[in-house]
C-alpha cells in the first residue's frame, strides 16, 4: 500500500513539475514577444525564487519599454543597490525622473527624497517641495505628508 501510494505520489510531482514548466516556458515565450503583463508575472516568479539577476533582466527590459512602474522599481534597486547591483544615486535619480515623468505618485516622492536629502542632486527643499506637491496631486499620501511638512518649514 505504501509503494503504491508513493509512486502515485512521485507521479503526481511529476506531472505537476513536467506542467510548471510547460507553463513557464510559455510565460517565457510570451514575454519574449513584448506580452508586458508576462514580463511582469516574470519579475514577480524571479524574485520569489531568489533569481534576482533574471528579476533585474525583465525590470530593465520592461523600464526601457517605458512601463512607469518598472521605472520605479528600477529606481529603487539603483537607490539602494540590491544584492547584483550597486547602489547609483545618478541612476536612480534617471529611472525615478522617467516614472515621475509618468505621473507615479511613489517615483515623485523619492525624486522629492533625492532633492530633499541632496541623494545624486545638489539638495534642493523647494525641488523636493514641487516633487512632494506632484506626487500629492497623484494621491500619494507620503507625497502629501512630506509636502504639507516642508510647507510649515516654510518652503
Amino acid at each position: 500500500m505504501f509503494k503504491k501510494l508513493s509512486l502515485l505520489t512521485a507521479g503526481l510531482l511529476l506531472s505537476v513539475s513536467v506542467f510548471a514548466n510547460e507553463f513557464l516556458q510559455g510565460l517565457i515565450q510570451k514575454a519574449e514577444n513584448g506580452d508586458v503583463q508576462a514580463q511582469m508575472e516574470l519579475i514577480g516568479y524571479c524574485h520569489n525564487k531568489q533569481n534576482y539577476t533574471n528579476a533585474f533582466y525583465w525590470v530593465e527590459k520592461l523600464a526601457n519599454q517605458g512601463n512607469a512602474k518598472s521605472q520605479y522599481m528600477l529606481g529603487i534597486i539603483y537607490d539602494f543597490g540590491c544584492g547584483i547591483i550597486p547602489q547609483d544615486n545618478t541612476k536612480a535619480l534617471e529611472w525615478y525622473n522617467k516614472s515621475a515623468n509618468q505621473g507615479n505618485a511613489k517615483a515623485q516622492n523619492n525624486l522629492g527624497a533625492m532633492y530633499y536629502n541632496g541623494y545624486g542632486v545638489r539638495q534642493n527643499y523647494n525641488i523636493a517641495k514641487e516633487w512632494y506637491g506632484k506626487s500629492c496631486e497623484n494621491s500619494g499620501r507620503i507625497g502629501c505628508y512630506n509636502y504639507k511638512v516642508l510647507n510649515e518649514q516654510g518652503y
